[in-house]
Formats: C-alpha cells, structure tokens, sequence
C-alpha cells in the first residue's frame, strides 16, 4: 500500500509540474530593431605544408589549414542596404577556395536568391548576394553585398 502511495504522489507532482506555464515570457521587443550590418569580411583558406600531430582515431596527421583575411575595402550604405567589399589582389575568386562572412547586430542571417552559406566555401564569381538579417524582435533588412576584385 505505501508502494503505491509512493507511486500516486510521483505521477501527480510530474503531472502538475508538466502542466506549469512559464510565467514570464520573454520580451524580444525591448531591442528594438537590430538587423544592421557592421562588416564584411573575405578569408582564403590557406593548406600549410606542415602538420598538425593530430591523430586520435587513426594516427595519421592532419594537415594545417587556416583562414586568412583578404578583405581590404569596405563600402555600407545604411540606408539603401548595400555594401561592397574589395579582395585583395593576387586571389582569385575562382582558383581560391574564399569564404563570405558577415559581422551584424541581429540573430540570423539568411542566404537569399542563392546566396552562399556563410563561412563556408563558395565560388563568389555570380554576385552580387543578397542576405536576409533578422532582428531579436521579429524585424528584418536584405542586404546586398558587392564583391569587387581589386
């Protein structure tokens, strides 16, 4: 009898904790509007001839990778919602393997139209790109970024 007692109290406590509402919900609005852009920023990968003596599962090494910036100029036109930015001379938007990144203020970012991901490779010869930034409090700017090869 005490067993089920024990059982009883157990199903009610988990059922009345399940059933609670939050009692204070977040309020997004209080940011106001955040979907700015701050920066944009071009980095090549760059595959080093030494290795890294990473070797847990296999035992091989790793080869050493890093990012590079090759961003030089910057160009944001707030109130239109565009920016350019210039890649340095001597990379190619082609050959080198360049990655899009994008400081802002807001949560998200979205790829539109095609976009590429950002932080990951892309070939960034189809410009310009437009992204989608979202806002804590459900706002959002597209902004169209121009990469121009110097």
């Amino acid at each position: 009898m005490k067993n089920i007692k024990n059982k009883l109290i157990c199903v009610l406590a988990f059922i009345a904790f399940v059933s609670c509402d939050p009692r204070i919900d977040l309020d997004t609005s209080q940011w106001g509007d955040n979907s700015e852009l701050v920066n944009v920023l071009l980095y090549v990968y760059e595959f080093e001839d030494h290795q890294l003596q990473e070797y847990i599962e296999t035992g091989e090494v790793t080869p050493g990778v890093r990012k590079v910036l090759r961003s030089e100029g910057l160009s944001i036109d707030v109130d239109n919602g565009t920016a350019s930015v210039d890649l340095s001379s001597g990379f190619s938007l082609v050959d080198d393997v360049v990655v899009i990144a994008v400081e802002h203020t807001g949560t998200r970012v979205e790829p539109l139209n095609g976009s590429p991901t950002m932080g990951l490779p892309a070939d960034l010869t189809n410009g310009p790109y437009t992204y989608r930034i979202h806002s804590a409090d459900g706002n959002f700017t597209d902004w169209t970024i121009t990469i121009n090869q110097l």
